[in-house]
């Protein structure tokens, strides 16, 4: 039996509240009965679609926005939330393809203006990035997302001066977008009388200020007592922050515990020394990574400022394509086949990542993926490309883990808002990195942090010399580089090397005494 319009409008409201919550597959399950009532209903297609955006399923996604836009075509949302799905499945193509369908029905669009800009931020095309967000604000002066992630490309090209006077408007546009406290701290280096402080001081203890917004206000005010060396406060802050951002995950670090498992019986058996995918493209692939907060920015920054080498920052492809072809009910699990040997084509794997890259449209014959967890990756970055270099950065457990601590990060670190939990993924992380040593002997390159900020020179030339780069005195000066940054180093980053941040974990040993304990 079908209904009106209009009574599906009704029922559709009360889905909306429910995708509101977050409640995605009680929306699905219902709004999927609902077609049965309304099939030709295209706000529901979308909806649903919606909803599986919001559990990461993007695919499925697509699938929804379409129909939504057969029975509509100038349904406007369904275009964008289409290109927004394809951007998140790194098919760059297809969401620029789409967002500018958008555009072509309503070219003053901020949503698709400002989504643009995220775009050509992601490869690099930065004038086109600028020029879009500013479309966008101008479109919609008070549209604090936009000029938000215009402050971030700022921040990440070092205009930090540009970078704070947006987040500033942001604030006076909505006291509580607390994003941009954060954002304003890691471009700012404080002192005492700096009036931000006492702002963010006050709004932390607001009684109208949710839980969620509290938290980018604890590692901004951390941050901040940091600068003014009051470390009591700053720990005080970062205590608080990391508390309750875990309040809002779910996280159980067993599944860790199962995929290093997974991934080390795997590759004991696997052959990683076989030369079997011939290598005939001339673009060759350098990947830095290890814990975050280790120096994989800084190593990365050396790298690409060799004038043959393409930084192209951290990368989701190789994560995703892992995950394409190797999920089982939801969770990457590396898998032997008695009958099929050849069950997984790694070149194929290789081809759909080059492709993917070459949305850079980079003329260097070198280009870095500085994705730290592609620690967890070695093995099948050795089959995909086996002549690609791999440079592991390590730094001192007690160093790094501090560093965590007073970060917060977007992405999959859950592990890192709780000390049992970063130190126990520590543990992990070395002995998997112990585990493709022994495997690899002589094809990672282990750089230790201290080595390269106690030795430079030496240290930038072996870098050079593993890489089978050329000497390029640029990579001495690494900090001139004016490419995007896009990590909580941007500011480091940007400057000579300093000795400071070894061995800085002793300034809190008092408060953090635990976590150096478990690192032991």
């Amino acid at each position: 039996m079908k209904i009106k319009i209009k009574e599906a409008e009704k029922k559709a409201q009360i889905l909306v509240n429910h995708y509101r919550t977050g409640n995605y597959e009680l929306v699905i399950a219902n709004g999927k009965k609902l077609l049965k009532l309304a099939p030709d209903y295209f706000a529901i297609y979308n909806l649903i679609g919606l909803s599986y955006q919001g559990l990461g399923k993007w695919n499925e996604a697509i699938r929804y926005f379409e129909i939504a836009l057969q029975i509509n075509p100038n349904f406007l949302a369904s275009y964008n939330n289409i290109g927004l799905s394809h951007y998140q499945l790194d098919n760059f193509d297809k969401a620029e393809l789409f967002y500018k369908k958008n555009l072509k029905l309503n070219p003053k669009d901020p949503a698709a203006l400002g989504n643009l800009g995220n775009l050509y931020k992601d490869i690099n095309k930065t004038n086109e990035a600028i020029n879009y967000y500013k479309e966008a604000i101008k479109n919609n002066p008070k549209g604090i997302i936009n000029i938000n992630n215009l402050g971030l490309l700022y921040l990440s090209l070092g205009k930090f001066e540009q970078a704070i006077m947006l987040f500033e408007e942001c604030l006076e546009i909505n006291s509580k977008f607390t994003k941009a406290d954060r954002n304003i701290s890691i471009g700012l280096k404080y002192d005492k009388n700096n009036p931000h402080i006492e702002k963010m001081e006050q709004k932390l203890n607001s009684s109208d200020l949710q839980e969620f917004l509290k938290v980018d206000l604890c590692f901004a005010l951390g941050k901040a007592y940091d600068d003014i060396r009051n470390i009591p406060k700053a720990i005080e802050k970062y205590k608080l922050g990391n508390e309750l951002k875990r309040k809002f995950i779910k996280y159980n670090i067993k599944e860790n515990i199962d995929l290093f498992d997974n991934i080390k019986n795997f590759f004991s058996k696997v052959n990683l020394n076989s030369k079997s995918i011939l290598e005939n493209n001339e673009k060759k692939i350098i990947f830095i990574l290890g814990m975050p907060r280790s120096g994989t920015t800084l190593v990365e920054q050396i790298i690409s400022s060799h004038h043959n080498v393409y930084g192209a920052g951290e990368l989701k492809e190789l994560t995703q394509i892992i995950k394409n072809n190797f999920s089982f009910d939801n969770k990457i699990k590396f898998m032997h086949y008695e009958k099929d040997q050849n069950k997984y084509s790694y070149e194929e794997m290789s081809n759909e990542y080059l492709d993917k890259i070459k949305r850079f449209n980079f003329k260097e014959k070198f280009i870095t993926d500085k994705t730290p967890l592609n620690f967890r990756w070695i093995g099948i970055i050795k089959l995909m490309f086996p002549e690609s270099k791999i440079i592991h950065c390590n730094r001192n457990p007690n160093d790094n883990c501090v560093s965590l601590y007073k970060n917060i990060f977007d992405g999959s670190l859950d592990w890192s808002y709780n000390i049992e939990e970063m130190s126990k993924y520590y543990k992990l992380y070395s002995d998997l990195m112990n585990f493709w040593n022994n495997k690899l002997p002589n094809d990672i390159y282990n750089l230790t942090y201290e080595n390269l900020i106690s030795d430079q020179k030496n240290e930038i030339n072996k870098i050079l010399k593993f890489c089978n780069l050329s000497y390029d005195e640029n990579c001495f000066s690494f900090y001139k580089n004016k490419r995007q940054i896009s990590t909580a180093s941007v500011a480091q980053a940007r400057n000579p090397i300093y000795k400071s941040s070894v061995e800085n974990w002793k300034k809190y040993e008092k408060w953090l005494s635990p976590l150096f304990e478990n690192l032991k």
